[in-house]
Parts: C-alpha cells; structure tokens; sequence
C-alpha cells in the first residue's frame, strides 16, 4: 500500500488519510529515522540554509511554521544546485539581473519543493515499506507526518545504509553499480557541471582527465563552495557569469575513494560510512566503469528485506 502523498488537496483530507492509515502503534521506521529534525523557516534567507546544510553535512533540510513544526516544503543539495545550473537560477538572471548576493538572501520558499509536491509517509510505517516506497518512487528520503501535517521525523538513503553497517552483504558490486555514467571534464566549468547534476538527475559526477578519474564533484561540494564565501570572493561586480565559468576543478575533492567490480556490498557500506560519502567510483585499473551510490545498495537489498 502507498503511503505517499502527492497532490494539492485540503488539509481535511490530507488528516484523513493519515490517521487512517497511522491506526495502531508507531511502525519501526523510528528505529533508523531521524527525529530530532534540523529544519528552517520560509522566510530563512537561502544563504543561511546553505550554511547550516554546510556546517551539519545535510543534504536536506524540511521547511516548516516554526511555532507548530507544521511541513511546509522540503530544500535539498539539488535544490541549490539548481539556483547555480537550473531552472531555479532565473531567480538570479531574472528577479535579481544576475546579482547573486542578493539572490541568496531571499526566502528559500522562492526555491524549496513545495508540500503538495513532497513525498510523505504516516508515523506506522515499517522499514520495509519505506524502503519500497523510496525505491518505487526513486527519492532519496521520506518525511514523517501525523494527521496534522506535523513534522515527527525523516527517513533518507544513508539511515538504511548506516543501518546495513557490520551487516554480512556478499552481493557482487558489479551486479548493481550504474554503468551509465555521466561524467564531466576537469576543463568543464562550474556551471556546465551543476547543468549535468540537475539534466542528468545525479548529486556526483566523476572528473576525468585524458579518460582518467582524478576527482568528484557533488551537489554537496557546491553547498561548501557558496556557504565558505569563496563565491562572494569570486566576484567582482556583483555578477554571476564571473562565478560560473570557474573550472570544476575548483570545487571538486581530489582523493577519490574507489572500489572494485569483485568487491562485496558490505565493502561498499564500509567505504561509505567510513568516509562519510553517498557514491563509489568503480574501476578497474585506471578505468572508471561503474558507479555505486546509496540507491544502489537498496535497490540490492529492497528484496531481501
């Protein structure tokens, strides 16, 4: 059964549907989910809510009535990358004639996801079926919502892998890594790569050299890049162009933590906690051919759940 909610109906019937399907005790999901939610207002200036997703490491962060944790929307990594790269970015060449500064200081309720476009599950449901509904829905996380619309939790990718750690998981990366890969070139600018994330629907992209990889470049990176004030540093009159034709190679991280086709999932896990990283390039020898991200590795577990 569907727990999601994903239309613009009243709130009369948004109470209705989740206490119906919220009867009964709370579902296990609490055990992995994140309660003591970070969270920001509608009216929270976007650079602050870049800072605080830079200074927690968050990729997302629930917009909500701060007197009543009431959901409002939803701001992630995709959602800044996309003001950069994006459609969201005629809040700076239109509304703001390419002034990034004070693009940045208005409402994130400008560039969030709104309600009625969130994808949300009632306090009763079960590990299980969230991971179903998050693999069957291709989203990266799950808000937590009683019959009031009241924010009680998230659940995302990395609660399930944080709990798969220490777990045995011999399934071969090769038979669940991504070999579509959508790369960018270390020549490629800043611009061109947030283009990619947001056309292309991915948070990382590997940075190739003369067909090698020497770095990544996530959605993340560009939230560290804003929120350390280096972008503020790279302009001079207040425009955004001077910004984006900076090389990738800017923002990227250079250590790169691979892993082998051979390797076993429990690896991958192991990696990803270890080095607190949501993607795996997946080489042999020099060659990139594959990458495995915390999708991945639910999409491999979802059946065995």
């Amino acid at each position: 059964m569907s727990h999601v909610i994903r239309d613009s109906r009243s709130w009369d019937y948004y109470r209705g549907e989740v206490k119906r399907r919220s009867k009964g005790k709370e579902g296990n999901i609490f055990s992995i989910a994140t309660i003591d939610v970070e969270t920001a207002s509608s009216t929270s200036p976007i650079i602050s809510v870049i800072r605080k997703m830079a200074d927690t490491g968050l990729r997302r962060l629930p917009v909500v009535v701060p007197s009543r944790r009431v959901l409002k929307g939803i701001v992630s990594a995709t959602d800044i990358v996309s003001l950069i790269g994006g459609h969201k970015s005629s809040l700076i060449t239109e509304r703001y004639q390419g002034d990034i500064i004070k693009a940045l200081n208005a409402p994130v309720e400008h560039i969030m996801t709104p309600f009625d476009r969130l994808k949300t599950i009632p306090p009763n449901t079960n590990i299980k079926e969230a991971v179903d509904e998050m693999v069957s829905q291709n989203v990266g996380s799950l808000l937590i919502i009683d019959e009031e619309g009241v924010l009680k939790g998230i659940v995302s990718e990395r609660d399930f892998v944080v709990k798969l750690h220490g777990k045995h998981l011999n399934f071969k990366v090769k038979d669940y890594m991504s070999t579509q890969l959508v790369t960018c070139d270390i020549d490629d600018s800043i611009a061109e790569a947030c283009k990619l994330m947001i056309t292309k629907g991915y948070r990382r992209l590997p940075v190739l050299s003369k067909g090698a990889i020497i770095g990544m470049a996530t959605a993340g990176d560009v939230i560290s890049f804003i929120s350390s004030g280096r972008i503020f540093n790279a302009l001079q009159m207040g425009k955004l162009d001077e910004v984006l034709t900076l090389p990738v190679a800017t923002i990227m991280a250079k250590n790169v933590i691979t892993i082998l086709p051979e390797d076993t999932i429990e690896r991958a896990v192991d990696l990803m906690i270890d080095y607190g990283i949501g993607g795996l390039p997946v080489v042999e020898g020099e060659t990139l051919i594959g990458i495995l991200t915390e999708r991945d590795i639910l999409e491999a577990i979802v059946g065995v759940l």
